[in-house]
């Protein structure tokens, strides 16, 4: 009797726990895109408020996460001006939006933000329209969510089901605005289910669990070709969206034979798997550099300083190897006196 009362308070506690688990997992996976940005909110009037875009690309369907964090707040003036805020929007808040106008429009806000001048013709045109629907009272079809910057909890969520993300062709923008004298810095944080990893290096710096990338050993195989292993020592999770292939953030690997760079490649090509997403995790990749001699080998990971990482020191290792059949020596591999 006893044993049958364990064996069914196991099953409902499996029943109970592993729902939850699968919804974790479900989390974890889908937030694949991260936006990280300051933000200044210079004053603005209540019929030409400041405003501040943020674009983003929804890949899936998923939960969209937009929080904000002020760190300066400068109120004057009359609070019937209107109170800061943010809202999460779709591209069907403007008129005419095609591939080319997205990716423009796009590259030309994040690159501007903190401080986005709305002085070009992309931001004037965008400004204009979205004028024409700021203030009503029903609720809009590509409003998605609105916020005060000075709530208690500022912060939206917003589901996303395949319906609404294949009329929104997964164009949504949030918006910060300002329609008071005052002025507001602070952060927003975005996180959805895409491919983006576009944070601010001071903001980053300030995680408490970063990635940390380092060269673990560097040998010669049966063949004499030169095989690396890395390693991620944690604490922090490599990004998926770390792993481009092309453009000015991609993470890469250079290989120095006897002081001649031989070899560059994108992390990516190096761990396709994802192996160095999370702590303790390591890839070897064995390279076409064949040895028909004595050389002193270099590696460096993270060659151009794209991820921050508690120790820059490891992302550098030297070894001189020895080939097969080029020395009587035992080892294949003697160790130089620096190791970097």
């Amino acid at each position: 009797m006893r044993k049958s009362s364990i064996l069914l308070t196991m099953l409902i506690f499996f029943l109970m726990v592993f729902p939850l688990c699968k919804s974790l997992q479900a989390e974890m996976t889908d937030f694949n895109g991260i936006i990280h940005k300051k933000f200044k909110l210079l004053p603005g009037k209540s019929k030409d408020p400041y405003l501040i875009y943020v674009p983003f690309d929804v890949k899936r369907a998923g939960r969209v996460r937009v929080y904000t964090d002020l760190t300066v707040t400068e109120f004057r003036g009359d609070k019937g001006d209107g109170m800061p805020s943010f809202q999460l929007v779709d591209a069907r808040i403007f008129k005419k939006v095609d591939e080319p106008w997205w990716l423009e429009f796009s590259q030309k806000t994040v690159d501007t933000i903190p401080t986005l001048n709305l002085v070009d013709e992309v931001t004037d045109y965008i400004v204009k329209e979205t004028k024409e629907f700021f203030g009503k009272e029903d609720k809009p079809k590509w409003l998605h969510g609105k916020k005060e910057l000075l709530d208690k909890r500022p912060q939206l969520v917003h589901d996303i089901d395949d319906d609404e993300l294949k009329v929104t062709k997964g164009r949504y923008v949030v918006i910060l605005k300002n329609p008071s004298k005052g002025e507001f810095h602070g952060s927003v944080l975005i996180s959805f289910p895409g491919d983006e990893w576009k944070v601010d290096r001071e903001l980053e710096a300030t995680y408490d669990r970063k990635p940390d990338l380092a060269v673990k050993s560097i040998e010669i195989d049966r063949d004499n070709h030169v095989v690396i292993t890395l390693a991620n020592n944690g604490p922090g999770r490599l990004h998926k969206a770390r792993y481009n292939k092309e453009g000015d953030n991609v993470i890469k690997m250079n290989i120095e034979i006897n002081g001649n760079r031989v070899l560059t490649k994108s992390l990516g090509d190096i761990d396709p798997k994802y192996n160095l997403e999370y702590k303790g995790g390591s890839v070897t990749y064995r390279t076409d550099i064949l040895l028909s001699e004595k050389a002193r080998v270099m590696v460096h990971i993270d060659a151009d300083d794209v991820v921050i990482e508690p120790d820059e020191r490891n992302n550098i290792k030297r070894e001189v190897l020895i080939p097969k059949g080029h020395s009587n020596e035992p080892s294949q591999r003697s160790r130089t006196k620096r190791n970097e």
